[in-house]
């Protein structure tokens, strides 16, 4: 006979592109804790999001989501939220100057239309003010993500009770974890990248 497994407790990391949430998927998936990348690359719309996340059939006692996608849908933050007004927040911060400047390196400079990219980011930020101001929300500098110490508050903020491996985390910080782009890009939904689109140049 099936166990009954215990309902998950959730959690959100997000941040502007090229800000590491990549690497801190890798961080938080561990034991009974796993973090999807990007889950929002995947969906169709935010009901898709909870079927990704809190309907998904991983067994966890923590489950989050570590997604700059989810700055440009609307309405994220009020449905990532609906179910617990309680879910933690980590919000990383990195200057979009810099994220300019890392998209070009990664994508190719002249690859993605700079109108595009200018309307892209001012939407992410947006996005990203507004989930700063959650209930639960945490900054975190991105270049303060280096510090075992930043990483060890980001921890007991979203995953409480659960120990903080100090040398599993000064030893991860030495990993260059690099999306294959074009993987990467064939994972992006047909609907969700007509819902981006729709997004940034609706205004």
């Amino acid at each position: 006979e099936q166990q009954h497994r215990m309902t998950p407790r959730y959690f959100l990391i997000t941040g502007l592109p090229r800000s590491r949430t990549a690497w801190l998927a890798n961080l938080f998936t561990t034991g009974r804790v796993f973090c999807f990348h990007d889950a929002s690359r995947m969906v169709k719309n935010i009901p898709s999001l909870q079927e990704v996340v809190h309907e998904s059939r991983v067994d966890a006692d923590f489950i989050g989501t570590s997604d700059n996608g989810i700055t440009l849908m609307p309405g994220a933050l009020s449905w990532y939220m609906e179910r617990d007004v309680e879910t933690p927040v980590v919000v990383v911060r990195r200057p979009v100057d810099e994220v300019r400047r890392s998209l070009h390196a990664f994508h190719g400079k002249g690859n993605i239309p700079q109108s595009l990219l200018d309307l892209s980011l001012e939407k992410a930020v947006a996005g990203l003010d507004l989930i700063q101001g959650g209930t639960n929300s945490m900054v975190v500098r991105y270049s303060d993500l280096d510090s075992v110490v930043a990483l060890e508050a980001m921890w007991e903020h979203l995953i409480p009770g659960i120990p903080f491996d100090i040398q599993r985390a000064a030893h991860l910080r030495s990993f260059d974890v690099q999306l294959r782009q074009p993987w990467y890009d064939k994972g992006f939904s047909q609907e969700f990248v007509q819902m981006v689109n729709s997004i940034v140049r609706g205004g």
